[in-house]
């Protein structure tokens, strides 16, 4: 599943939990913009719970050579808009 979605992603995930519980193969990526996230009321940490409590467990920044980041420390610290991939594994 892709989200680009201008900031609002955390809204987002909390309206599409059962999609997830039905399929837990599901993989997700999205745009990773925190200006977009901000504007529209929300952050990193909120983002990130959102993506441990659907079972998100591993990121990659794509444009960065698929760079791993574990969802559970924290998200990527940075001002730049990257695509993320983001697993249950």
């Amino acid at each position: 599943m892709k989200l680009d979605i201008e900031g609002s992603e955390a809204a987002a995930l909390a309206g599409i939990e059962e999609l997830f519980d039905r399929n837990q193969d599901v993989r997700l990526i999205m745009e990773y913009y925190i200006a977009n996230l901000e504007r529209c009321g929300s952050g990193r940490n909120e983002l990130r719970e959102a993506f441990i409590h659907l079972g998100f467990r591993k990121g990659y920044i794509i444009e960065r050579g698929h760079l791993l980041f574990d969802v559970a420390s924290e998200l990527p610290k940075t001002r730049a808009t990257y695509d993320l991939l983001l697993t249950r594994e």
